[in-house]
């Protein structure tokens, strides 16, 4: 496009063009839209419009169209914090959104920001209708003021905005309002009872999430019948969830969760659900303290979401969940629900996630053979639980029971099945190892099996090494024993393979270093032998750590070489000779410190022999000592005597 000077231009609509680039002055422009073009780069045109590149800050330039009207430029990547001065003297300036002529002013942003004030120039607009900063860092308190100043608002989003303080609801009501998200800031204090119907009537959302919110959920949301959408979570909530709450008849998205509620659920707090005009679609109860039993009300047909996990739940599961017909995920870990799991629970068509793990179950898991592509965790469960077909589920958890049979008919009966996770029970016995157990559709399908810390034995089936689609593999914590399958090399696609703590023996196969994908290999307290495979690829990453444990091998991570320096030996006769003297040395040296100790010993022992062999030593050391006076001193003696005589000089001729 050229640069031009347009003076006296009012409209111009240049929307889903190829333009890259723009520079524009007019003085008169009213409407400008450059929607969806290619526009990059910095922000250096008058004026700029929504979808397109953008970065940078703002241009000073926007002050000089003092007649704009409608401006747009949400979805681009200016950076915030946002010199708002030049808007500060547009007195008819509008915001436009989605090509909708609505005083809106959507400013999200996308990249990390320091705080910064909202911008002043809003303290003089009093027609604002939608207003979005989600992730703008704007800090400072929550803006009482906007929704005192702007009584035509429909849609305040201030999420992830940095706001502290509490939320003070405005003087007099806001009649158009229909969605507050004040989600992902530091608010804080309690939320304000003062009527909160009458001030927002036709509320529709409401999120508060991710804040430091306490006190307990009012009963005056009880009044607000328009109200769809109420989000309290993760905040510091406690006390019971009060009766009120009963009455949104509007309501289908309830989330509660992570918060400190306790007490019982009411019975007959979401009786509402059963209504016709009920359209509750997602229920979160979960990370709570509550207690006792499940009210009958909380199986609607309209929940698709049901999550009660993390509390302290009693009681059994009421067959009255056959009523949840679009129920899609139901999460009730971590409770103490006992008993058995209802046969009305595999008659939910629609389940996709089950989740009953950690609890204190009984009995016989039913078949769900009517889920399709369901993911079950099943934790907790007592020994013998396992029955029926589960051909259509993909992830089934059955991890830290008591099962201790039956192995061969669950691999079995899934043909459709991605994960297996059978950790932490009591299977004995071989791993199967029937033809028919690892070929067919479930090749198509299997990524994942743990069969870890159970009571295995025998060899690992070389028809595991078939799975070629598996991605993770455990076999940890069991009696396994044999080699390696040499068909593991065929497992290309294998991220972690985990042999640890078992009882397999021979080499690990130097296949194993092909396999690009592995990031996790651990064969640690085994009775492996040989060289550790080359280095290279995937293993040049793994540590002395994943070897540990098995004496009988080798490699350059290990302290065991492969290639020990050689023993110099001398030759033959040498060796010979050697030997001799060594045999000589410590047999004298043996014997001789035998017989002092012999003699010590008879000594201390007795004291007769003790005395006499003092006697003898002395009567030897008398006779020594005389015998050294009369013969060696005479000799002596006589030598001095006639030593003049030998050196006596000659008489002179």
């Amino acid at each position: 496009m050229c640069r031009s000077e347009l003076r006296a231009l009012e409209n111009l609509d240049l929307t889903a063009n190829m333009l890259n680039d723009s520079i524009l002055r007019a003085q008169h422009l009213q409407s400008l839209n450059l929607s969806s073009n290619l526009l990059e780069g910095s922000f250096n045109i008058s004026v700029g419009f929504s979808g397109n590149n953008f970065a940078g800050n703002i241009g000073s330039n926007l002050a000089s169209l003092t007649s704009l009207d409608y401006l747009g430029f949400e979805r681009n990547q200016f950076e915030v914090p946002i010199s708002f001065a030049p808007f500060s003297n547009h007195s008819n300036l509008k915001f436009i959104s989605n090509g909708n002529k609505l005083q809106v002013l959507s400013l999200s942003s996308r990249v990390e920001t320091n705080s910064l004030p909202l911008p002043i120039f809003l303290h003089y607009h009093y027609n604002l209708t939608y207003l979005d900063f989600t992730g703008c860092k704007l800090g400072g308190e929550f803006p009482k003021w906007l929704l005192e100043n702007n009584t035509k608002m429909t849609n305040l989003v201030l999420k992830n905005c940095s706001f502290t303080g509490l939320i003070q609801l405005p003087s007099r009501p806001l009649l158009k309002l229909k969605r507050i998200d004040v989600s992902d800031n530091a608010i804080t204090g309690q939320i304000l009872s003062n009527n909160i119907n009458s001030i927002f009537p036709n509320l529709k959302i409401l999120d508060m999430s991710i804040n430091a919110i306490h006190g307990s959920v009012l009963g005056e949301f009880g009044q607000m019948n328009l109200l769809q959408t109420l989000d309290l979570s993760n905040n510091h909530l406690s006390r019971e969830i009060p009766h009120e709450l009963s009455n949104m008849s509007s309501l289908h998205t309830l989330d509660l969760s992570n918060n400190q509620l306790c007490g019982e659920i009411p019975e007959g707090i979401f009786g509402v659900l059963y209504q016709s005009r009920g359209k509750v679609s997602s229920l979160l109860l979960n990370d709570n303290r509550f207690t006792g039993r499940l009210p009958s009300s909380i199986f609607s047909p309209c929940i698709t979401s049901l999550d009660k996990s993390d509390n302290h739940l009693v009681g059994k599961i009421p067959s009255l969940i056959k009523n949840m017909s679009g129920l899609q995920e139901l999460h009730m870990s971590n409770n103490h629900f006992e008993g058995s799991i209802p046969l009305e629970l595999t008659e939910l068509e629609n389940i996709l996630y089950l989740d009953l793990s950690q609890n204190n179950l009984i009995g016989v898991v039913p078949s769900f053979i009517n889920s399709s592509g369901s993911i079950i965790h099943l934790r907790g469960l007592s020994k013998r639980m396992i029955n029926g077909s589960y051909s259509a589920v993909m992830l089934l958890d059955l991890s830290f029971n008591e099962i201790i049979d039956g192995l061969e008919d669950l691999i079995q009966e899934h043909t459709r099945l991605n994960i297996l996770l059978l950790k932490g029970n009591h299977f004995t016995g071989d791993i199967p190892k029937q033809a028919n157990t690892y070929t067919g559709r479930i090749l198509a399908y299997m990524t994942g099996i743990d069969l870890s810390c159970n009571k295995l034995k025998g060899n690992i089936p070389f028809q595991l090494g078939n799975l070629t689609r598996i991605q993770s593999l455990n076999l940890s914590h069991n009696d396994l024993t044999g080699r390696i399958p040499t068909t593991f090399s065929n497992l290309v696609q294998i991220e972690s393979l985990d042999l640890s703590f078992n009882k397999l023996s021979g080499q690990i196969l130097p296949q194993l270093s092909e396999l690009t994908s592995l990031a996790v290999f651990n064969v640690v307290h085994n009775n492996l032998s040989g060289a550790t495979p080359k280095s290279k690829e995937r293993f040049s990453t793994f540590e002395e750590s994943s070897y540990k444990g098995n004496q009988f091998l080798c490699g350059p991570l290990l302290p065991k070489s492969c290639n020990p320096l050689p023993v110099i030996l001398p030759n033959d006769e040498d060796s010979d000779s050697l030997l001799d003297m060594f045999v000589f040395y410590v047999s004298f040296v043996v014997s001789y410190t035998s017989t002092l100790l012999v003699t010590a010993a008879a000594l201390y022992i007795n004291p007769y022999w003790r005395q006499a062999w003092f006697y003898y030593i002395e009567l030897m050391s008398l006779n020594c000592y005389y015998f050294i006076k009369d013969k060696l001193y005479s000799s002596v003696e006589s030598f001095f005597r006639h030593l003049p005589a030998i050196y006596k000089p000659s008489s002179p001729r």
